[in-house]
């Protein structure tokens, strides 16, 4: 039959999708798990160093390359080392969505690393990577950390394209209350000024939890999901998002028992949103967006589960949902997420990870990841390939490229009489007016032949033989049959026939005297002579079997063997004997036969081995364990000290040796440690304090009931006068001659003093140019410093930490500012209290 031209390749394009699905290819997460799509395939990896409950995110390039990941604290290279300066972001292993990685637009080596804290402990931080520094592994840029955003935010953060495709929006939630930040982020830089809106549920400060849950655009960045948790019993909103201006409005909310909202994800369309619950029984909900207006949302239950937790929702190359399991090594899976209902094919354990995920997976910028619907198929040898994509946002360009240098600046390639040599990959790419690539994918083109085979077979003469295409013919000759292959091309059958004669078989065998005989016919005989018979040969046609049949006597044996004293030997019947003598059995022979087996059987002598009687021994000691010397190998039951004579045993139980001498002959015995005596413990009183020895005090340490005593300064007496810091050691004998020691750390402690300026000038001409804490005995300590309308300014941690005059990177205002601290010793003593410092330009 003739096949039509094969039009294939149809690329069928979102508007938003401007980038390849490269930049998802990687992802590390939760306990040390991760995954490498190739070719859209998910493959387990076990080399990250991820080691969170929750957050993180990892970034590749244009073409699936790995770049760097996070968990929101410290910044790996593609190979999975610590940037130098990668270490202590502002994020944590408890926050729902803890970090995201942003490439700045126009800049091929510069990246922005976003943080949230668990609970809204602390604001939204970006650090900046530039991947040419350390070698081109990437590294935080000096003065480019920790740039703090907001105070407080939620444990979300999350990023969409904005309208004209020259950047990106980043959005958080301040913590309390109810008000969006959306930052843009473009070629300039980040614009720090936020576009605020204030919409939804109002979180309360009284209650961090209500920061919990995920939040996400959609993919076309017009709507935006977000789960408060904790928030009027898992409260799930949706607003409709403008990517011209950043700023959001209503469109509906869900509340209630059951649907305490914790893991979000939007299908590739933007038709279906995917939610779930964190408590139990966890469940899966498919949510149609495409609701008309003025209805209730169409709500699907599409899985359920009482005992596994179900956690984070994220989207991969190839369009599948993946979601965490809890105290698991899998992920479920998603495998249609843009089918209604249970047609969207919710997987459980579809993906074997070796590690538990937890709750977490990677955050990715929305909307940048999503493959295009291209798919591969075949053409017939000599037909027309046809390869068709579909316009790309702001492309101006476009060019298909493939085997034997083919190259097409067009939307539309055509390849006419396809060959073998036409087959491969051929990728489609876009570009914009200034030559950036802005989208590249593949598609696999195979050209299947036209077959013609030819084939030489038989059929039994007087027979009938049955063609490929279910024709018949009884008679020889060369014959072709027009068939349709596999793969849907045409082929021809060439059957050269020939028929076969019936087969004449000569045979010539044996059998047992006084037994029968199975002709191929199934008749049993009892006698020697000659047979003629017919039967069914191999090829289906009747065959003549001619067998000549001889009788065959029973045969006799002689066998000498040994074994070892102290054992049993197996006679050829199976039987069991432990002494040596003359033993006569009767067997089947190879042929079948019955035969007699005579053993003369003779006995070798084994060793005699005695490890001694069971001991006791002091406890945290060894002891050796000797077997008798000279034997040929050693087996101890510990699999240790194999093939030696000698053991070292340091705990309780049973052990046993066996030896073989070289007549191959084992000898065994068993020692048990049936118990210890104890050695000393704990025999020192607890760690004591000096501050700088001021008072010239001895601390007077005394031990009695040991036979023996010595310190670490040599001394063996049973007492020690101590006037310095440090650690001491006494070793002490007790009544079983077992030895313990012990140690006694004088640890240097003051009282607590704290002394505080009331003003600085940080001018930067070197004098007084920070606030500080100056003192003493300083074992905790956290002040703050709070601006004249009581607003926080900034925290010191630590007696080293100052205050350099700046707010945000600004340098604050001269005027009165106000402090709180809090500050603790070593020795317990504890201080607070409040106070001024002004600020003097």
């Amino acid at each position: 039959m003739k096949n039509k031209p094969l039009i294939y390749a149809l690329l069928c394009l979102l508007p938003q999708l401007v980038f390849s699905q490269g930049e998802k290819d990687w992802w590390y997460f939760g306990f040390n798990a991760g995954l490498h799509f190739v070719n859209n395939v998910p493959i387990p990896l076990n080399n990250g160093k991820v080691n969170t409950k929750e957050g993180c995110a990892t970034i590749s390039d244009l073409n699936g390359d790995l770049l760097f990941y996070t968990d929101g604290i410290t910044i790996w290279t593609k190979n999975h080392t610590t940037m130098p300066n990668g270490g202590g972001l502002k994020g944590d292993p408890s926050s729902t969505m803890s970090s995201m990685c942003i490439p700045l637009p126009g800049s091929v080596s510069k990246y922005y690393v976003f943080t949230t804290p668990a609970k809204a402990e602390d604001g939204l931080y970006y650090s900046i990577v530039d991947l040419t520094l350390n070698n081109g592994l990437g590294d935080v840029v000096a003065g480019q950390k920790n740039v703090m955003l907001l105070d407080r935010t939620c444990e979300k953060v999350t990023a969409v394209k904005n309208a004209n495709n020259t950047g990106y929006w980043v959005l958080a939630h301040y913590f309390p209350g109810n008000e969006y930040h959306a930052y843009e982020l473009t070629s300039t830089g980040l614009n720090t000024t936020a576009v605020i809106t204030s919409i939804g549920v109002s979180l309360p400060s009284t209650n961090p939890s209500t920061a919990i849950g995920y939040m996400k655009f959609s993919p076309l960045g017009n709507k935006l999901a977000v789960a408060h948790t904790q928030a009027a019993n898992g409260l799930l909103e949706v607003y409709n998002f403008d990517a011209n201006t950043g700023a959001l409005s209503p469109q509906f909310s869900i509340a209630g028992s059951g649907f305490n909202a914790y893991g979000i994800e939007f299908s590739a369309n933007g038709q279906y949103l995917y939610v779930t619950t964190l408590s139990s029984p966890y469940k899966v909900f498919q949510l149609d967006l495409f609701t008309p207006p003025n209805q209730t949302v169409a709500k699907t239950l599409i899985h359920t589960d009482s005992t596994d937790q179900l956690g984070s929702l994220q989207i991969g190359p190839n369009n599948k949902i993946y979601v965490t399991v809890k105290d698991d090594s899998t992920l479920d899976v998603i495998n249609d997420p843009i089918l209604g209902g249970t047609a969207c094919n919710y997987q459980k354990a579809a993906v074997s990870l070796g590690t538990d995920a937890y709750l977490s997976l990677p955050n990715f910028v929305q909307g940048l990841f999503i493959p295009p619907n291209l798919s591969g198929n075949a053409v017939c040898m000599g037909n027309t390939i046809v390869l068709s994509g579909a316009a790309v946002p702001n492309s101006i360009s476009y060019q298909w490229t493939g085997p034997n240098a083919f190259f097409l600046a067009q939307l539309t390639a055509t390849i006419s009489g396809a060959s073998a040599a036409d087959a491969g990959d051929y990728y489609f790419s876009a570009f914009d007016a200034n030559g950036l690539l802005l989208f590249k994918d593949t598609v696999t083109i195979t050209v299947n032949p036209n077959y013609v085979i030819n084939l030489q077979d038989t059929f039994c003469r007087g027979g009938t033989y049955i063609f490929p295409d279910g024709t018949t013919t009884m008679s020889e000759g060369l014959y072709d049959i027009l068939l349709q292959s596999s793969q849907g091309c045409d082929s021809l059958v060439k059957v050269n026939l020939y028929q076969t004669p019936s087969p004449i078989y000569v045979l010539n065998d044996t059998f047992c005297q006084g037994g029968t005989y199975l002709l191929p016919n199934g008749t049993s005989v009892e006698n020697a002579g000659f047979y003629n018979v017919e039967w069914n040969a191999v090829n289906g046609c009747i065959a003549i079997y001619e067998v000549n049949l001889f009788e065959r006597p029973a045969p006799v044996y002689m066998v000498n063997d040994t074994f070892c004293q102290g054992r049993t030997y197996i006679l050829p019947n199976g039987t069991s004997v432990n002494t040596a003598g003359n033993y006569p059995v009767t067997l089947n022979s190879p042929q079948g036969c019955d035969s007699i087996i005579i053993t003369q059987l003779y006995m070798r002598a084994a060793p005699n081995i005695y490890l001694g009687a069971d001991k006791t021994i002091c406890e945290g000691t060894n002891i050796t364990f000797s077997a008798p010397d000279g034997f040929a190998s050693y087996i101890w039951n510990s699999n240790v000290n194999q093939n030696q004579s000698v053991f070292v045993a340091s705990q309780m139980g049973q052990y046993w040796v066996q030896a073989q001498n070289t007549q191959g002959c084992w000898g065994s015995d068993t020692i048990e440690i049936v118990g210890f005596y104890p050695k000393p413990h704990h025999f020192l009183p607890k760690d004591s304090f000096l501050c700088n020895n001021n008072t010239g005090e001895d601390i007077y340490i005394k031990v009695n009931g040991f036979l023996s005593y010595l310190w670490g300064n040599g001394s063996t007496q049973n007492f020690l006068s101590i006037q310095d810091t440090g650690n001491y050691y006494l070793t002490v004998e007790n009544n079983f001659g077992c030895f313990g020691t012990d140690t006694f750390y004088v640890k240097q402690a003051c009282p607590l003093e704290i002394y505080f300026p009331n003003a600085f000038t940080p001018n930067r001409d070197g004098n007084n140019d920070v606030f500080e804490v100056i003192g003493q005995g300083i074992d905790f300590l956290e002040l703050h410093i709070f601006d004249a309308w009581g607003r926080l300014i900034t925290t010191l941690h630590s007696s080293q930490d100052v205050w350099d005059g700046t707010q945000q990177g600004k340098d604050a205002p001269e005027g009165v500012y106000s402090y709180k601290v809090e500050a603790a010793s070593i020795l317990g003593q504890k201080m607070q209290r409040g106070g001024t410092i002004t600020l003097i330009r």
